[in-house]
């Protein structure tokens, strides 16, 4: 947990204070964070690059079965995460 809040405030997304009445907080407004921003931060973007069976190349000449279909969806959940943001997170 320790790496992952400090990976958040290296790129900005919390704050962080130190102490004992310290802790983290959002760096900006929740509204201005997306889900594609967290991916990026702890995960990088593997999960909108990478083929989803694990081949090296996820290119138009790859054998997977699941190529195609992932190749549609990678894009769909692509576009939600950049569009989810943390502030609809919470008043879901």
């Amino acid at each position: 947990m320790g790496k992952i809040l400090q990976k958040l405030t290296q790129l900005s997304i919390l704050n962080s204070y130190k102490g004992p009445n310290g802790g983290v907080c959002l760096a900006k407004p929740a509204s201005e964070i997306t889900l594609y921003d967290i991916v990026e931060a702890i995960d990088g973007l593997d999960l909108f690059e990478k083929c989803v069976v694990g081949l090296p190349s996820c290119g138009s000449e790859t054998t997977s079965v699941l190529h195609e279909q992932w190749k549609e969806n990678r894009i769909v959940i692509e576009n939600m995460f950049k569009k989810m943001t943390v502030l609809q997170l919470i008043l879901q």
